[in-house]
């Protein structure tokens, strides 16, 4: 399968601790009812051309069908979603007609949510409707709204619908910039505990994974060091939604790492170029960092020593316990010196002199 036949960037993962039920950009809370199909949720995307739009369309003034709350798929005799591997039945209840007889409903559907469709007429003699052609563990979007000789209603919040089985489902994750990231341990788990994957995958070099078997619906997706393009390690959740036509999964940000900068000045301004800065009591950077609702395992520092450049500064970058210390040497072929003190802030000056001693500003180094 070519990358660029799935890759549609319409079904970012939500980062569990983030948002806890927020399944999709674009896409407000899920109203989790118990089970893992069927669920109602308010959509954002009102489309282009020529589709129907979600506000309602009023050409009299007078009163509009009140919007429809009650899409979901019908239960069998257990209470259970009543699912199929090749259609989705759905019902409503008609809605408050303001005083004007409903005339038709308009149904649309979506896999992808980069727009809706065009809407589909249906008379208003029946409160149901069938979608057929479908396949196993598929999902779907679907709104529906009333519409009276006044003109539509509102639509309904979107619902998601799915059909019954399983499938071969393409998970694509990938970081901020749009890297991929790659191996690590990743599985999935429906809301309700229902069913999960039995089997840890890892992520290819194009940072997807092809599960074999997995069915439509809300689940909950976890990472486990997945390795990023700037070499760090990350472990997350996502919550999403299987069965639609793609799912991206997005990795937040890193912590930006703080930066420890030694800036060598002679006299009062002047920067000095070539002058050896190390850095000491740094052994214990911490390489495991939580932010944005993610771990992430950070490379160390390792390059602690080193000399300033044209500016006068010499930067590490990492996070570490401990204040770091540094020892500045310098030797302009007639006086050498040496000083050391702890770094206590983001940026650390020594100034130097043409005698054989340097100042650390207070405050900067103790």
């Amino acid at each position: 399968m070519m990358k660029c036949d799935v890759r549609k960037r319409m079904n970012k993962g939500i980062p569990l601790s983030i948002s806890r039920f927020a399944l999709l950009t674009g896409t407000c809370i899920c109203l989790l009812i118990g089970m893992f199909v069927g669920i109602p949720t308010t959509s954002a995307f009102t489309g282009s051309g020529g589709e129907i739009q979600s506000d309602a369309i009023n050409v009299s003034g007078l009163d509009v069908p009140e919007k429809i709350t009650d899409l979901h798929i019908p239960t069998d005799s257990f209470g259970d979603p009543d699912l199929f591997d090749d259609r989705i039945n759905l019902i409503w209840s008609a809605p408050n007609n303001n005083g004007s007889e409903i005339s038709n409903y308009l149904i649309a559907y979506t896999s992808d949510l980069t727009s809706w469709p065009q809407a589909t007429s249906i008379g208003a003699v029946s409160t149901s409707y069938v979608i057929g052609g479908l396949s196993a563990a598929k999902a779907l979007y679907v709104r529906i709204a009333a519409v009276n000789l006044n003109g539509q209603g509102a639509w309904s919040d979107s619902y998601i619908a799915t059909t019954s089985g399983f499938s071969s489902t393409p998970v694509f994750v990938e970081d901020s910039d749009g890297n991929p990231v790659t191996g690590g341990a990743i599985t999935w788990a429906m809301y309700d505990g229902s069913a999960q994957s039995s089997v840890t995958y890892g992520l290819t070099a194009d940072g997807l994974i092809q599960f074999p078997g997995a069915p439509a619906g809300p689940v909950t997706v976890t990472l486990t060091n997945g390795k990023m393009s700037n070499g760090a390690y990350v472990s997350g959740q996502w919550q999403a939604v299987l069965g639609l036509s793609s799912n991206v999964l997005s990795v937040p940000p890193p912590p930006i790492s703080p930066t420890h900068t030694v800036h060598v000045v002679l006299g009062q301004s002047v920067p000095i170029a070539n002058v050896s800065v190390a850095f000491s009591n740094m052994d214990d950077v911490s390489t495991t960092i939580s932010g944005n609702g993610f771990d992430y395992m950070l490379p160390k520092v390792t390059a602690l020593k080193g000399l300033t450049n044209v500016h006068g500064d010499f930067t590490v970058k990492g996070f570490t316990n401990n204040t770091p210390f540094v020892n500045v040497n310098y030797d302009d072929g007639i006086i050498a010196q040496a000083r050391s003190g702890y770094s206590t802030g983001e940026i650390t000056t020594v100034k130097l002199r043409s005698l054989p001693f340097a100042t650390f500003d207070s405050g900067s180094v103790s």
